[in-house]
């Protein structure tokens, strides 16, 4: 049998994402430095955020791996950066899906963006969304 395509691994792996972020997101939330034994602490989860532009339009991108596989969550904000939209997308040795969030996922990652990554998101100069 051969292996699956992004598309069919892509529920898996979002729904142990979105388990150790709201788990390190209540440790957080009490301390910043809190931690799992596991997983580690919030501010050491993933491995990259920054800006990125596609055909024009600009979002922000919390990396969390690299490689094969690949996957992180693409923020994207309006011009006072509110968030209008968040996707996880996973990638695997060209291949990739993306999912849009919705309701208690999309929840948690508004949360996320308002209390930890917008005010960053503020200082990243337009030069560096390209």
């Amino acid at each position: 049998m051969s292996e699956k395509n992004c598309k069919e691994r892509l529920a898996k792996h979002l729904t142990s994402r979105l388990r150790d972020i709201r788990k390190l997101w209540k440790l957080y939330k009490i301390d910043p430095e809190k931690y799992d034994d596991e997983i580690g602490k919030f501010n050491d989860y993933g491995i990259a955020f920054g800006a990125r532009e596609d055909n024009g339009i600009v979002y922000f991108r919390w990396e969390l791996s690299y490689g094969g596989p690949a996957d992180g969550f693409n923020f994207y904000v309006d011009i006072d950066f509110n968030l209008v939209a968040v996707k996880y997308y996973f990638a695997d040795w060209f291949d990739c899906a993306e999912k849009k969030l919705s309701k208690a996922r999309f929840e948690l990652l508004k949360e996320i963006w308002e209390c930890y990554f917008k005010e960053y998101a503020k200082t990243i100069p337009r030069k560096d969304y390209y």
